[in-house]
């Protein structure tokens, strides 16, 4: 008779430790996910307002709505750089669009600010319906943190399912050899 060696107990560790990892990874995740959404910048049209940007980078603003989206010909915005009034180029960019808590957003512009520091964003639009709130939102690298979040809850969700698989696969491999070595 062949001595067979049990699974170890300490595969049950190893699971352990990928379910906490697990959850930890899609919890940092879904907190990233808030922190970007709570990060967003709000001008509503027509206004004036100051905004501190803390990372030089690429910018995108969108134009937010519930609902329908308003024609938005003629809106004009400007961002200026507050301690210097230097203009910052606005490109079109009509490239990404977004769904999230009941609000839809369509980018309208973009632009790229080389400095961190204080910049002042005017957004104007005679023609614009002002019975319906129409709000511009100013979001830094969108793609980027939506990638950010997407990639870890689905490393997460395949740790958790991982770490569950070899909990599964210990207990039967354990409870088949104390099976076989009672007989």
């Amino acid at each position: 008779m062949k001595n067979k060696r049990t699974a170890s107990k300490k595969r049950y560790a190893v699971a352990g430790i990928l379910l906490i990892v697990a959850i930890v990874i899609c919890t940092i995740s879904v907190f990233t996910l808030i922190a970007a959404t709570k990060a967003d910048m709000r001008l509503t049209i027509p206004e004036t307002k100051e905004f501190s940007f803390e990372e030089a980078g690429t910018y995108t603003i969108f134009h937010e709505f519930e609902g329908t989206q308003q024609n938005l010909n003629g809106v004009g915005v400007m961002v200026q750089e507050q301690s210097t009034n230097q203009t910052v180029e606005l490109e079109n960019y009509t490239g990404a669009t977004y769904e999230l808590n009941g609000r839809k957003g369509v980018s309208i512009f973009q632009f790229v600010i080389d400095e961190p520091g204080t910049y002042q964003i005017s957004a104007e639009n005679a023609n614009l319906d002002t019975t319906t709130e129409s709000i511009l939102t100013i979001k830094q690298d969108f793609v980027k943190n939506i990638l950010f979040v997407v990639l870890g809850i689905l490393v997460g969700c395949f740790m958790g399912i991982s770490a569950i698989v070899l909990f599964i696969l210990t207990y039967v491999l354990r409870k088949r050899q104390n099976i076989l070595i009672d007989n």
